[in-house]
């Protein structure tokens, strides 16, 4: 069994020494705590018998060059997260034993967060959702003719971009999360059809009749947007 804390860790000389050829790929200071308990001498068998727990923060950090911040830059056309620099990261994970992780984790910066949870097993294969947070400026760097730029804006300006991640992580593909981006667009649609039947109607009829339209307005959506272009 293993068990442990580190803090201060300069995660951009980890990186380097546990793999050489991911160096820059990610950087700042962090802590780890882990709880792990397993058997076994080799590689496979460790994989098959290794379980475990753990927590992690990271202040100041960047990440660099990795796959799945270069297709994020590709599919948002924001070459600003190809570097993606935050003040604060968090997340836990859980290793079950025959190598699959679940993970969920928070990225902020000044200008963008990230939001991730999900599956990576250790073959390298990945299932999860990715919620990319932009603020006001960055809403307004999208290209104007984006599909998802009028659903996706709060109230306070910061825009939600949901998407899915699966492939291996190594070679991520990125989609739009239509089931998330449809309750949005259902929500803005129904409001404003509620909006405008409350001048013909009275609200409780509004409602009703608000509801069955924008339920088939977020079906057609779901069709037309399909898969995320790179």
């Amino acid at each position: 069994q293993i068990q442990g804390e580190a803090r201060d860790v300069n995660l951009a000389t980890l990186v380097a020494q546990a793999a050489p050829d991911k160096g820059g790929a990610l950087s700042g200071t962090g802590r780890l705590k882990i709880n792990f308990k397993g058997a076994g001498t080799q590689s496979l068998r460790i994989q098959q018998n290794l379980a475990g727990n753990g927590e992690y923060e990271i202040n100041d950090g960047r990440m660099a060059g990795t796959a799945l911040m270069k297709q994020l830059a590709t599919v948002l056309v924001l070459p600003e997260f190809s570097v993606f620099s935050f003040q604060r990261g968090e997340g836990t994970f859980t290793l079950h034993t025959g190598g699959q992780i679940d993970y969920v984790g928070q990225f902020s910066g000044s200008r963008s967060r990230l939001h991730s949870k999900g599956t990576v097993q250790f073959t390298k294969e990945i299932a999860s959702t990715l919620d990319v947070y932009l603020s006001p400026a960055m809403v307004e760097e999208l290209n104007p003719g984006a599909t998802v730029k009028k659903y996706m804006v709060d109230q306070d300006g910061w825009g939600r971009i949901p998407l899915t991640v699966s492939g291996r992580y190594d070679r991520p593909q990125l989609n739009y999360n239509v089931a998330v981006l449809g309750q949005k667009a259902g929500d803005v649609v129904t409001k404003k059809l509620q909006e405008k039947l409350q001048e013909h109607t009275g609200e409780e009829a509004a409602e009703s009749l608000a509801k069955p339209a924008a339920e088939l307005i977020n079906s057609a959506l779901k069709e037309l947007l399909g898969p995320a272009k790179d």
